[in-house]
């Protein structure tokens, strides 16, 4: 199995329902095809670059999976094949591009940093208090 990224477009009239159900329409087929999704994000409604099937916005969907490249094929033929979607990009990555483990490892990097801050200030709070003896 290979690990994928997948970003695709949506059609921006879509409401929110519709959207679901065409986002919970591509999840139902990665699952079909034995894949497993490792991260989803829903990027919302931005503004193109430039005009795709005379469209100015489109809603981004993201996510990683775990999935057997035969199956890649599938999944390209069915966005291929759904007119809500507007265009989709599928690059192969490796494992430590997942963006969930990435985030992980800054939780834990950022909690070093927020422990290592704290002492700090209290080191900076009680500089002050000596050099106020000191001069008094």
């Amino acid at each position: 199995m290979n690990y994928y990224e997948i970003i695709y477009i949506v059609h921006p009239a879509l409401q929110a329902g519709h959207l679901d159900d065409t986002v919970n329409q591509i999840n139902k087929k990665m699952k079909d095809a034995g894949g497993e999704i490792l991260y989803f994000d829903n990027w919302g409604k931005k503004k193109l670059s430039y005009l795709i099937q005379k469209q100015k916005y489109g809603t981004y969907i993201l996510f990683q999976c775990k999935v057997g490249g035969e199956k890649i094929a599938d999944l390209s033929l069915e966005f291929e094949h759904n007119t809500n979607i507007l265009r989709h990009l599928i690059s192969k990555i490796t494992e430590d591009d997942i963006i969930e483990q990435k985030t992980a490892n800054q939780e834990q990097e950022t909690s070093e940093e927020k422990k290592d801050d704290k002492t700090t200030a209290q080191e900076i709070t009680s500089e002050p208090e000596k050099i106020e003896e000191v001069v008094t």
